[in-house]
């Protein structure tokens, strides 16, 4: 037959069976090449319990593999977690099902370590794929050996499907210093550098993989350093990450490509590649579909026997919310934390509390449901934060800070623009007492100033377990009682200065005139008659205490000059001092007693020491920029003066306290006072100064104060200036 065909259909007959081999070919080799799918950040959470589903990963690896044979399954890391699952046995079921799912290699993440490096190599050892972390070395201290950590390789030469892939796990070193209980004995390396080592061993691989976790930033730069790296699969990690909950993938202008797992989503994602002379096209990164089939029957019968055990243990119920404490449930855990802890702000990562999606907490709460929202082992920390600093926290609160999510505060609020702290405005110089995370207060994405003095030894998972165990009558006297704590503040300071007096010469007419009274004293406060120079000390204290309602202020000076003819300017000062409060800039009561004195026995002719008392009643306003004002009548008494008139009359007044450029204050005071009386009396009493911190609590400081004092009955307004220039060493203290 063949004989009788022409050569023309034997060439089409040729052509025919071309074209059907060309079929077959891309039928027995799509267009793939390669599939490679890969889990991580699923953070302990290995069944429904805790916002997971490992019986979903077996399945939908099971059916990608059994319609792509060259399927390759890793992991970037941070698969174990602080959660009950992984609790009771310490990750042991969780590797036993990623044995079981067929993972080809892994890199621990930081949550990997969570139960410490020996129990992480020992589940190493029951598993049948390897462990690679490259940036990694591990260093004895004292008393604490390194375990045979041979099990850790700084990469692995993968032989799949005829092919060689070697895949590299780095983990940014940063978490060495700000993660939760990291061991010492492990220091971790640049991820660059360290990666950069084994080149030259690159060059027999087909194809290189780095598993990261690392930032987007970090894993751009880490690919154009390293032009023989072909992809980076990572878990997403630092504040400059912009996506959260889907599969990001990002491709460089060459191909190579970057593509993260899905934080805290149970399902797996999936690229494809595929070799083109000698050059491999990497596809677009895709949560894996589930291709018809669901979980894994046999590993959800574990998972439940698992979660049914923990069910038995913590399903009690602890206490039972309101539909609004439901409604809110990341503030009202917050609320919990911060009032167990006594504290005005609770500020966490809302990554924190992933696994809560979009469910509120059941209006039946149990123990197993708050340790399953926040799963992270972290020890609640207290710390002191400034005011500038909560501030600016507020404001960038829903960026993607950290974990591409933002943060989650309590005990703050904005009001008409106008930051509010459990009832009182926001003073940005004073320090707040703030409930957070071990991670956070260890510093880290440089969130807040690392400060690990105020670590608990309870978890924030005891603290939420301790505090809703309460009854509901316990808990709501907790929050009243953190909602009007007074706060207290009180500076002491030692101030010592030369200072430059001089007077008016209306002065000399203020003078005693009894000829026996040679000693050059006055009756009138800061009258001493005569210009000079002299050294002075002063000791400083004020205090006040503030509730969302009431602010109560005391304030005393005692000076003290080194000149004997003029001891009479020894003086001391008491103002005591009672303020209707609101978060609001408004005009509210107050009243305030003012007393003055030297620093005198009677003199040697015989007059009496000086005593000045004044009384005030009014209003006062105080704004935003911590500007007072004072206005009310008020009376001026002269205790031991004989002859002189007790005067009665309007008394106004301002105090400020603010900033001037990055580290100075700027403060003032002044005071006017006019009668009603016969004498007309009127002064002025004020002075404003600038403190430069040098070091630590020691200041410089500079000052000027101004007294005026005028009588009808002598006339002339005497004024005496004073030019302070000196150190002053502070000691503050704020208390809630």
């Amino acid at each position: 037959m063949n004989s009788s065909l022409s050569c023309a259909q034997r060439a089409l007959l040729g052509r025919f069976a071309g074209l059907v081999c060309v079929l077959s070919l891309i039928v027995v080799c799509p267009a793939s090449g390669l599939q490679i799918m890969y889990q991580g950040a699923i953070q302990g959470a290995m069944g429904p319990l805790s916002g997971g589903n490992m019986a979903l990963l077996k399945g939908e690896v099971d059916a990608a593999r059994a319609k792509e044979r060259e399927t390759l399954l890793v992991s970037p890391g941070s698969i174990l977690g602080a959660t009950l699952e992984c609790g009771r046995d310490k990750g042991k079921q969780m590797f036993s099902i990623m044995n079981e799912c067929g993972f080809d290699v892994m890199t621990p993440g930081q949550h990997d370590f969570v139960f410490g490096l020996d129990t992480l190599l020992e589940r190493s050892s029951e598993v049948g794929f390897p462990l690679v972390l490259t940036n990694v070395t591990f260093e004895p201290q004292p008393g604490a050996d390194v375990p045979d950590t041979s099990a850790v390789k700084p990469y692995v030469m993968l032989e799949r499907f005829g092919k060689k892939i070697m895949v590299f796990g780095v983990i940014c070193p940063t978490v060495e210093k700000d993660w939760p209980g990291w061991e010492t004995r492990i220091h971790l390396e640049q991820p660059l550098e360290s990666v950069q080592k084994y080149e030259a061993e690159a060059k027999h691989a087909d194809l290189v993989i780095v598993l990261a976790n690392l930032s987007f930033r970090d894993s751009i730069l880490f690919l154009k350093k390293l032009k023989w790296v072909n992809l980076i699969i990572g878990n997403p990690m630092g504040p400059d990450e912009v996506f959260y909950g889907e599969c990001l993938d990002f491709s460089l202008r060459d191909g190579r490509r970057i593509c993260w797992t899905m934080n805290g989503n149970p399902r797996a994602g999936s690229v494809s590649l595929r070799s083109v002379d000698g050059l491999w096209e990497i596809g677009s990164a895709r949560p894996e579909p589930l291709l018809g089939h669901s979980e894994d029957v046999e590993t959800a019968r574990r998972i439940k026997a698992v979660e049914d055990e923990i069910l038995a243990t913590y399903s009690q119920t602890l206490a039972t919310l309101t539909d609004s404490e439901s409604e809110d449930s990341i503030g009202t855990l917050l609320n919990a934390v911060r009032t167990e802890l006594g504290t005005e702000i609770c500020i966490i990562p809302t990554s924190a509390f992933g696994s809560m999606k979009k469910q509120n907490l059941s209006a039946n709460l149990t123990e197993i449901e708050l340790r399953s929202v926040f799963h992270f082992p972290d020890r609640a920390a207290m710390m002191r934060v400034d005011g500038a600093t909560i501030a600016k926290l507020w404001k960038r609160r829903n960026e993607p800070l950290v974990n591409e999510t933002g943060i989650s505060m309590a005990g703050i609020k904005e009001e008409k623009g106008r930051l509010i702290v459990n009832g009182r405005v926001l003073v940005p110089h004073d320090a707040y007492k703030v409930a957070t995370t071990e991670y956070l207060a260890r510093g880290a994405f440089s969130l807040l100033k690392p400060d690990v003095s105020g670590l608990r030894r309870e978890t924030v998972q005891d603290v939420l377990v301790e505090f809703f165990s309460k009854s509901a009558e316990e808990r709501r006297t907790a929050v009243n009682r953190l909602e009007h704590r007074p706060i207290v503040k009180q500076t002491l300071s030692v101030r010592g200065s030369y200072s430059q007096v001089s007077f008016s010469d209306a002065v000399r007419g203020y003078q005693y005139s009894d000829p026996k009274a040679l000693y050059p004293n006055s009756d009138i406060p800061n009258f001493v008659g005569a210009e000079h120079l002299a050294r002075n000390a002063m000791v400083h204290w004020e205090a006040t205490s503030l509730t969302p309602d009431h602010e109560y202020f005391a304030r005393f000076d005692t000076t003290y000059k080194d000149f004997r003819e003029y001891k009479a300017a020894d003086n001391w000062n008491l103002t005591l001092r009672y303020r209707r409060n609101d978060a609001e800039p408004k005009w509210l009561p107050f009243g305030e007693l003012n007393l003055f004195g030297t620093n005198l026995e009677p003199d040697v002719a015989g007059h009496k020491r000086p005593l000045f008392g004044k009384v005030v009643l009014g209003m006062a306003r105080k704004d935003d920029r911590d500007l007072r004002l004072f206005a009310g009548v008020g009376k001026i008494y002269r205790f031991s003066m004989n002859g002189r008139p007790e005067n009665a009359g309007v008394n106004l007044g301002y105090e400020y306290t603010g900033k001037v450029g990055k580290n100075a204050t700027l403060d003032s005071v002044f005071t006017y006072f006019t009668s009603f009386d016969n004498d007309k009396l009127t002064t002025y009493d004020g002075n404003i100064g600038l403190k430069i911190p040098i070091v630590s609590r020691l200041s410089a400081e500079f000052r000027y104060y101004l007294f005026g004092w005028r009588d009808a009955s002598i006339g002339g307004t005497a004024l005496r200036a004073e030019t302070f220039s000196g150190l002053s060493y502070d000691l503050m203290l704020r208390h809630f």
